[in-house]
């Protein structure tokens, strides 16, 4: 945990707004949206989405929104449309641009975004990071760029350490238990840490043995040709495990069309409306936390008690944990509904 003041970042804004307007040439924002006044006295916020065609992304926005408007302040949002290149032109923009405290990211790509963020904290802007990291240790949750006001994300590897648990609980008391996972992408570095401590902590229990592991491409239809395949090639797969919540629904579709309600087991991805639903009508073993309206309300709170001169004691705050287990079954569901709809 660190404690991280505005003053520390203010000496340096001058020569840094001096360099980065002589150094970075300002991108296009056409694909950004205002819900203020820009001339508005209070906190003045960018928040940059890595996408908003999901309701993950969507819901998360609607909260980051409704937290700048309670304070008084104004944020405009930036769609990078999952275009990394596009990202990092974007926070050069804000920077020279001048009309900003600070800003929320969501990146599309963390460890690449790295040197553009620290020109944001060298000018003087606070930064907080909300659902990925933005550097390149996918084990913490902690701020990795020095300066930065703090991080509202997951860690990857710990994420798939939970995902693990998950298939152990799922298989108890079947042995053999064969289990196939679902990544979105292993190109994508938090797809391939989760996919890494599955595959070391499973390779410690006994009954448990990983007959497949497939790529959705993030996609309900691709989940659903992946797993009609793993299944046909695997009649004795005992469970699906997957990383993002639309291939839950995916691998259901095959399982559902090809007979085995109830004899191959689902389970992971985070937990959305449909998941705990599913949860609690018995389709799905289980769901991990997953709250984009508590940790983006948390990341613009944040990133507004900075900007209003208070000390950050906790910069790695985990808000979802007041109210969800890390691991949600029917055992503690308690009538739980997640914050956002597949």
């Amino acid at each position: 945990m660190r404690t991280f003041t505005r003053k520390a970042a203010a000496v340096l804004s001058i020569a840094a707004l001096m360099f980065t307007a002589s150094a970075c040439t300002p991108a296009s924002t056409d694909s950004s949206s205002d819900s203020g006044s820009e001339s508005a006295e209070g906190p003045r916020i960018a928040y940059l989405a890595a996408f908003t065609n999901h309701d993950w992304s969507q819901v998360g926005i609607t909260a980051a929104t409704e937290a700048a408007e309670a304070a008084g302040g104004t944020i405009e949002i930036f769609d990078a449309q999952s275009d990394p290149t596009k990202q990092y032109a974007q926070v050069q923009d804000i920077i020279t641009s001048g009309r900003f405290d600070g800003m929320v990211i969501m990146p599309v790509d963390g460890p690449s975004l790295v040197p553009a963020v620290e020109e944001a904290v060298t000018a003087g802007l606070g930064v907080v990071d909300v659902a990925f990291p933005i550097g390149t240790d996918l084990a913490t949750r902690e701020p990795q760029v020095e300066g930065m006001v703090g991080s509202v994300v997951i860690s990857p590897e710990q994420n798939g350490r939970v995902l693990a648990d998950i298939v152990v609980e799922g298989c108890e008391g079947i042995d053999p238990c064969e289990v196939a996972v679902l990544p979105g992408s292993l190109t994508v570095s938090a797809d391939a840490a989760r996919v890494r401590e599955i595959e070391s902590v499973l390779a410690g229990v006994a009954n448990v043995t990983i007959a497949a592991v497939q790529e959705t491409g993030y996609t309900t239809d691709g989940a659903f040709a992946v797993a009609q395949t793993i299944l046909t090639a695997n009649p004795g797969l005992d469970l699906f495990v997957a990383i993002g919540s639309e291939s839950v629904v995916g691998a259901e579709r095959a399982v559902v069309d090809a007979g085995l309600q109830g004899k191959v087991a689902l389970a992971g991805g985070a937990c959305s409306s449909n998941a705990t639903t599913a949860i609690e009508e018995g389709r799905f073993f289980a769901c991990y936390r997953g709250t984009p309206v508590d940790d983006n309300r948390a990341a613009v709170e944040l990133l507004i008690a900075w900007i209003a001169g208070e000390t950050i004691e906790n910069t790695s705050p985990d808000p979802g944990a007041d109210s969800w287990p890390e691991v949600v079954t029917a055992k503690n569901l308690d009538g739980r509904v997640g914050q956002w709809t597949d």
